[in-house]
C-alpha cells in the first residue's frame, strides 16, 4: 500500500536514501506512513464537514480525528527516543503503528465525555449546553450525548485544543482515570478501617 510512496520518495531522494544506516531507514519509512495517515484523517474530516451538516455527529467526529492526529504528532514526537526493536516492529506492522493514533482518538472521545458529564470542569475546559434543554432526556438514553454543544466558540477552541492533548500524550487521560479511581478507593479503605473493632 506504502510502496508507491516509497519509490516515489527514492526516485526523488533515491541518492540520499541510499546512503542511510538501518535505523534512519526505519525511521524514514516509519516517517512515511505516519505522513500518509496524517493526510487520510485530515482529508477525512475536511470530506466529512463538506458532505455532512449535522454538526453534533462531527463534533465527536472532530474530537476523534483530532485526538488522532495529536496521536500521530506524538509518535513521531517519541520516535527518535525508541529502540531499535522498536523501530523494527512500528516497521514491520501497520497495524502496531496505528496503534498509538487510534487510542489517541478514543482517548479524546472519552475525555469530550468527562468534559460533558462535569466529572472534568473548571476554566481551562470546555463548557457543553443541551440543545434541546433537559426535557425527555431519560427517554433519548447515551444518545443524548450527542444532542450537546459548547457554549461557546472559545468552547470549541478549548475542546479541540484539549482533544489534541489526548491524543499526543496518552497518559494524560489515563492520568485524569486514575485520580477518579483513587478517589473512589480511598473512601472505601476509610470506611473499613472504621468498622475495625478497636
Amino acid at each position: 500500500m506504502f510502496k508507491w510512496f516509497g519509490r516515489l520518495m527514492d526516485k526523488y531522494f533515491g541518492s540520499a536514501a541510499q546512503d542511510l544506516t538501518v535505523r534512519q531507514k526505519m525511521l524514514r519509512v516509519i516517517g512515511n506512513r505516519l505522513f500518509c495517515f496524517l493526510a487520510l484523517a485530515v482529508a477525512l474530516v475536511v470530506w466529512w464537514l463538506i458532505e455532512t451538516d449535522n454538526s453534533q455527529q462531527s463534533s465527536m467526529l472532530i474530537v476523534f480525528f483530532t485526538g488522532v492526529v495529536g496521536g500521530i504528532v506524538g509518535l513521531q514526537n517519541r520516535l527518535k527516543n525508541f529502540t531499535d526493536e522498536d523501530l523494527l516492529l512500528l516497521n514491520k506492522s501497520v497495524m502496531y503503528l496505528l496503534l498509538a493514533p487510534l487510542v489517541g482518538g478514543f482517548m479524546a472521545m472519552l475525555l469530550k465525555v468527562l468534559f460533558i458529564s462535569g466529572l472534568l470542569d473548571g476554566q481551562m475546559f470546555p463548557t457543553f449546553v443541551s440543545n434541546s434543554g433537559d426535557a425527555g432526556t431519560a427517554e433519548k438514553g447515551i444518545g443524548v450525548l450527542f444532542e450537546v454543544r459548547a457554549e461557546s466558540y472559545q468552547d470549541y477552541g478549548k475542546l479541540v485544543f484539549w482533544s489534541f492533548v489526548a491524543g499526543f500524550s496518552e497518559r494524560f487521560v489515563t492520568r485524569i482515570i486514575s485520580r477518579f479511581e483513587s478517589g473512589s478507593v480511598e473512601p472505601e479503605q476509610n470506611n473499613r478501617l472504621d468498622d475495625t473493632p478497636t
